[in-house]
């Protein structure tokens, strides 16, 4: 690298970059067109000849520009926002992203182009450009707006699914193409990936921050999340996924932290400067005669862009229950691509999975599509009002469609009984891959340790197991509701009375949970056998974890209910889990459980009735009823036969007020 011949290339970069900038901002047009114009003029492709000599260097050092733009993108879209985009935002864009995908393949197989080839079109098209509609929501000042809460919902989980995408093309090789058993190995990689680094960087990033933010110091606290953001896209290049998924990630992680703001002050500068610089470079590696002499199909694709994302945005808000207007300015609003286009573009190219012709096409479509998207966001109550007046307009079925749907959704909300399944269901899978990616970890870790220092392998392998025993508690703990939900499903098809008379129903519910922890940790052990040469080598790795569990039980309660909050957290199911909060509020406290017979209750009765905490002490933690729970009910909860009835309070109050509710006194 000529030093100063990078920096006559940085000068005039940015001499030009601030010029056009200055027209785009005269005739209201997104930055991003005036970076890609500004590589265009200063690249090496652009007769009569090249302004840049050294563009290596340039697109090495706009790498620092992905990285800060991902990084900021992380900060904006915390996991408390991405929950509050809500399930309507999850399925719209559930069906825009996939309905893309085909139409561009579709588009792509039409052309004649390859197999690959057409795949990257439809995910180049199925990706929406969050700065650009960003920009222009702030500037059309419409963030107000009814319908900009989908759009910027929907902009959310189209970055995810951005960021799966990269991913999963970075665990593809040129030699491997794009096969369905490769794309799903790399899917299944990258959700591990994604949810053990977000476990972890829970745990650690939100304390070292506080900690580091003691010292009042702007500077200390911007030079730690920048080590943060670079380590974060190390780790994740070592692992073979993009180093957007990494800075992406850690922003997220960051953005829960107090210090938010002032970490977004500080990073404003360095992403704008090096945002700058990535643009501009995407635009240098744009070869203008590629385009030109493909004129049609770069016209084809962007009018594919427009109408397919306007169909698809506006099908989707369709379905999930917004009205025609708001659904079609949804849909005309996520009418363009953006950045992670060409960055999706960029990277197939770069592994040889596409034509480097790909490439120019998507930057071309993303800044002609950028170039739109204003029009027809300001004229979307113009074109609604002209398709409303085109014949067979859809009306009356939409409606009665609407109809059904509100009734649904009416009848789901006024049900109280919250269905728990698929949240055990989601909580024994953090849980399973939290405890794949410490196995993997170890096992690495002593493999290596083995061949210097075997003892120093089975010592590892012993911490391990006494970190394990509060997953492996979570996991029997998750696993036995589940079984009992189950029961409670079984009791409505058959007679309560003659099943729990014959069921020791707390008996059955502790031999289970001892059951599945046994399981696991022989599990455990077998994992463990090929660094195992004798029996005594089996009681270095056991005896260790038997003991923290037996002798500090309330401790590992408590790590248990630091585990839930942090997944309370990052998937906002806080009643997930109805025993886990009382019983760390009360460690002494027992688990008991109390299936309600016929004839306990005759004549109808209520929690308020048998007025269990006063009489006893006991406290009812929740009802599982027919696969349901009610966490917390209230006292005008009417209890029905077949209810299994949870209580928390120490032995003997917990059987006391088994007795009373049985007995229906």
């Amino acid at each position: 690298m000529n030093s100063g011949f990078l920096l006559h290339d940085l000068a005039l970069i940015m001499a030009v970059a601030a010029g056009v900038l200055y027209l785009c901002h005269k005739f209201r047009q997104p930055p991003v067109i005036g970076y890609l114009l500004a590589g265009f003029i200063v690249g090496p492709y652009t007769p009569p000849f090249a302004f840049v000599s050294d563009v290596e260097s340039i697109r090495s050092i706009s790498q620092l520009g992905l990285v800060f733009l991902m990084f900021s993108l992380g900060l904006e879209f915390s996991l408390p926002r991405l929950r509050k985009a809500g399930l309507p935002a999850a399925l719209s864009a559930l069906i825009i992203v996939p309905g893309m995908i085909f139409t561009g393949f579709a588009l792509g197989k039409t052309i004649g182009w390859s197999t690959s080839s057409s795949i990257f079109l439809g995910c180049i098209l199925s990706i929406s450009g969050s700065t650009i509609i960003i920009k222009n929501f702030f500037d059309l000042k419409l963030t107000g707006e009814p319908f900009a809460k989908s759009v910027f919902g929907i902009m959310i989980c189209e970055d995810i699914a951005a960021m799966v995408m990269l991913s999963v093309i970075s665990g593809l090789g040129a030699k491997s193409g794009l096969l369905a058993l490769d794309a799903t190995t790399a899917f299944v990689r990258i959700v591990f990936f994604i949810l053990l680094f977000l476990i972890i960087g829970l745990l650690l990033v939100p304390k070292l921050i506080k900690s580091v933010a003691k010292f009042k110091s702007k500077e200390l606290t911007g030079i730690v999340v920048l080590a943060l953001c670079f380590a974060s896209a190390l780790i994740a290049a070592r692992f073979g996924f993009s180093i957007a998924l990494g800075t992406f990630l850690i922003g997220a992680i960051i953005a829960a932290t107090e210090q938010i703001r002032e970490v977004e002050e500080w990073i404003k500068p360095l992403r704008d400067m090096f945002s700058a610089l990535f643009f501009v470079s995407a635009g240098m590696l744009v070869d203008p005669r590629i385009l030109w002499s493909n004129w049609g199909i770069v016209l084809a694709i962007v009018a594919l862009a427009v109408a397919g994302r306007t169909f698809w945005g506006s099908l989707a808000s369709l379905l999930v229950g917004y009205d025609a207007g708001i659904s079609l300015k949804v849909g005309l609003s996520v009418a363009q691509i953006g950045e992670f286009s060409f960055i999706i573009a960029s990277a197939g190219a770069a592994l040889g999975l596409v034509d480097a012709k790909l490439y120019a096409f998507a930057v071309a479509a993303a800044a002609l599509t950028a170039f739109i998207s204003p029009y027809l966001v300001k004229n979307a109550g113009l074109i609604g009002e002209k398709l409303s007046g085109l014949p067979g307009n859809p009306h009356a079925f939409i409606d009665r469609y609407h109809a059904f749907i509100g009734k649904s959704s009416k009848n789901i909300v006024n049900d109280v009984n919250t269905p728990v399944f698929s949240k055990y269901m989601l909580r024994l899978g953090i849980y399973a891959t939290l405890l794949a990616g410490l196995f993997s970890a170890v096992g690495a870790g002593a493999a290596a340790l083995a061949k210097t220092l075997p003892f120093g392998a089975l010592l590892l392998w012993a911490v391990t197991g006494v970190v394990c025993v509060p997953l492996f508690m979570s996991i029997a703990r998750y696993c036995d509701h589940m079984l009992l939900l189950s029961l409670t499903i079984f009791l409505t098809w058959f007679s309560p009375r003659k099943i729990l008379q014959r069921i020791n129903l707390q008996l059955t519910y502790r031999l289970i949970n001892y059951l599945i922890i046994t399981l696991l940790g022989v599990g455990f052990l077998l994992f463990v056998a090929p660094w195992v040469f004798s029996p005594e080598d089996l009681v270095i790795v056991s005896l260790p974890a038997l003991a923290i569990g037996f002798a500090f039980k309330k401790n590992v309660a408590l790590f248990r209910e630091q585990m839930e909050r942090m997944l309370d957290y990052i998937i906002g199911l806080a009643t997930s889990e109805p025993l886990h909060q009382a019983v760390a509020v009360r460690p002494d406290s027992s688990v008991f459980l109390c299936a309600m017979p016929e004839h306990a209750l005759k004549d109808g009765k209520r929690v308020y009735t048998f007025n269990v905490h006063a009489e006893t002490g006991a406290a009812v933690a929740a009802i599982y009823r027919s696969g349901r729970t009610i966490a917390n009910p209230a006292i005008e909860e009417e209890l029905l036969p077949g209810d299994i009835v949870i209580l928390i309070g120490d032995k003997d109050q917990c059987s006391s007020a088994e007795r009373m509710l049985k007995s229906g006194a």
